[in-house]
């Protein structure tokens, strides 16, 4: 009876030790730096919102910024935006500063007088790239994205 179960352990043993070998803690694609962060539009929208952003109480973008299309606060409303971004990405008008949509935005975030749209002043806050994190700028991005 012994023999049986101590059979039955090592069996049971050498099943468990299989299965572990075999399964992958792993992903099959590791991340690279390279990688774009997803951005969350909901916790994008969440900070666009608010009217003071990091510790500096740099002037939240909704302050500039309206969401409405014929609102007109000192930047250009998000629709305006969207619509430039599409104007450039039909005119083939992106450029190798700025080859997709998200490096135009992630450019007009952190580097906004490169990118000023029309006659608007040249007014937004240029430290954003210093006090925003990569996920909170990738957030905004998908948030500006999805609104339309």
């Amino acid at each position: 009876m012994l023999k049986i179960i101590g059979r039955n352990l090592s069996l049971l043993s050498y099943l468990m030790l299989l299965l572990v070998a075999c399964s992958s803690a792993t992903p099959a694609t590791a991340p690279t730096d390279d990688a774009p962060l997803l951005g969350d539009p909901q916790r994008g929208a969440s900070l666009f919102a608010q009217p003071l952003i990091g510790e500096a109480n740099a002037t939240g973008c909704r302050n500039c910024h309206a969401i409405e299309e014929n609102i007109i606060l000192i930047g250009p409303p998000l629709v305006e935006i969207r619509r430039r971004i599409t104007q450039l990405e039909q005119n083939g008008l992106l450029n190798a500063e700025t080859p997709t949509v998200r490096d135009y935005l992630y450019q007009a975030i952190t580097d906004p007088q490169a990118v000023v749209i029309g006659d608007y002043p040249q007014l937004m806050y240029a430290r954003f790239g210093d006090i925003l994190s990569e996920q909170e700028i990738a957030d905004l991005i998908a948030y500006i994205e999805s609104s339309e």
